[in-house]
């Protein structure tokens, strides 16, 4: 197919190729639009009717397009399978250039050579399996490179050295097994990096040293077997800016404080389907601006008393699915800042009296799909004074409690909703909600 387009006040130009497969006649009518659409982009002077589905960019020219102030230029859903130098000869002004979701095995020869000025590449959903060692190199404004979805395994120690500019790098959904020491070592202004879907083992020990800008870093669903720490090891002890780390979907199976203490900053962390059994006294005793952890899908079955210790900002706890069987007092008296704690889908069979206290700011609590039992009196209070509460969400459902009485429901004056249903409950005091006045909904099967 050939595409011309010379109009000189072009600035954004899309081109989507479409698979026709209309069976009704609603489809045809829309199909038919879509087409008179690309006709328009690619010159096709010829009715909808007369032309078959084959109506995709099979290749590029550098003869196929005169717009020499295009900006933006999108060539999405077609079938072109190679890139070549020249491909983009005469597009010194784009800023941004998109090609996913085609076919490209192959990038040839300088083929962004002339893009001098580009900012945005997304070259994600393709079936790319490697990159020049010089495609990069006049890139030098690049701040976006979206390369997720495509079949890359290995990535040369200097293949983003020219990238100084590059903000955001998203990697994930290849075959990437390591990340060469030298790979970012230029990319000082990285702010964004997502290796999620790989295959990585590890991230070798200083790899990452250099990323001084990195405030996002997502390695999930990889095959690490330790939190990589170790890869920012450098001059500077402490990471100050990264706060988000995401290692869900990977095969951690412990947890210490040396995996953590050099991303003072960090703000959100998730552990989320591992195979950690244990979280250890003062692990995250120096993320004290943490507001969100993950820690759900593992296989935890003790919580230390000081293992949260340190954590007086955090906003959200969850701990479900694992098979945790005691939640001792101790655990949970440093988050005074909680708002969320998520205890659902554990093993748990009694809450004990002031095992809450303190949990001022604290609004929801699931403690649903456990074993408890027995709620002692004023288990589940945070505060003594109804003005220390802030509960309103409870969640106390499918469990094997037998009663509900005003003692288990003490110092929840805020309560709005409780669902307290799929239990055993044979006894159910009149005044068995005195102590709720504001409750609002109730869900409850008595047996």
């Amino acid at each position: 197919m050939l595409l011309c387009a010379a109009a000189t006040d072009v600035v954004k130009l899309r081109i989507y190729g479409e698979t026709v497969h209309a069976t009704t006649a609603t489809q045809q009518r829309s199909s038919s639009r879509q087409l008179a659409r690309l006709a328009r982009h690619t010159g096709d002077s010829r009715s909808p009717a007369s032309r078959d589905s084959n109506h995709q960019l099979t290749h590029l020219d550098s003869t196929w397009l005169l717009a020499g102030g295009l900006q933006e230029l999108a060539i999405e859903g077609n079938r072109i399978k190679a890139l070549h130098g020249g491909d983009f000869s005469g597009l010194a002004q784009l800023r941004s250039l998109k090609l996913r979701r085609n076919r490209v095995k192959m990038i040839l020869g300088p083929a962004f050579d002339s893009l001098r000025h580009l900012q945005r590449l997304d070259l994600s959903h393709n079936q790319l399996k490697w990159f020049g060692k010089a495609l990069f190199d006049e890139l030098r404004q690049l701040k976006t490179l979206n390369a997720a979805a495509n079949q890359l395994s290995s990535l040369g120690g200097d293949l983003f050295a020219s990238l100084g500019r590059l903000e955001y790098l998203n990697l994930a959904r290849n075959r990437v097994e390591t990340v060469d020491e030298h790979l970012l070592r230029y990319n000082v202004n990285l702010r964004r990096l997502i290796l999620d879907e790989n295959r990585l083992s590890t991230i070798p020990r200083g790899a990452l040293a250099s990323l001084y800008s990195l405030t996002h870093l997502s390695a999930a669903n990889n095959s690490l077997l330790a939190v990589p720490s170790s890869a920012f090891a450098g001059p500077d002890r402490q990471h100050r800016r990264l706060s988000y780390l995401s290692l869900d979907r990977n095969q951690l199976t412990e947890l210490s404080r040396r995996d953590f203490y050099r991303f003072p900053a960090l703000q959100t962390l998730s552990l989320a389907r591992n195979n950690l059994t244990r979280v250890g006294d003062y692990t995250f005793a120096d993320l004290e601006e943490l507001e969100t952890l993950t820690l759900d899908w593992n296989r935890i079955e003790a919580v230390d008393d000081e293992c949260l210790r340190g954590l007086a900002n955090l906003r959200r706890l969850s701990l479900s699915h694992n098979v945790i069987t005691d939640l001792r007092t101790a655990v949970v008296r440093d988050l005074v800042r909680l708002e969320r704690l998520d205890l659902s889908h554990n093993l748990l069979d009694i809450i004990r009296t002031h095992t809450f206290e303190g949990l001022h700011y604290l609004r929801e609590l699931s403690l649903d799909h456990n074993r408890l039992r027995v709620i002692e009196g004023g288990g589940l209070a945070v505060g003594q004074a109804d003005s220390q509460t802030s509960l309103t969400w409870l969640h106390i459902h499918h469990n094997q409690l037998d009663r509900l009485t005003s003692a288990m429901l003490h110092g929840l004056a805020h309560i709005k909703f409780l669902a307290a249903h799929n239990n055993h409950i044979i006894y159910l005091p009149v005044d068995a909600f005195e102590t709720v006045p504001r409750l609002v909904t109730l869900l409850l099967q008595v047996s």
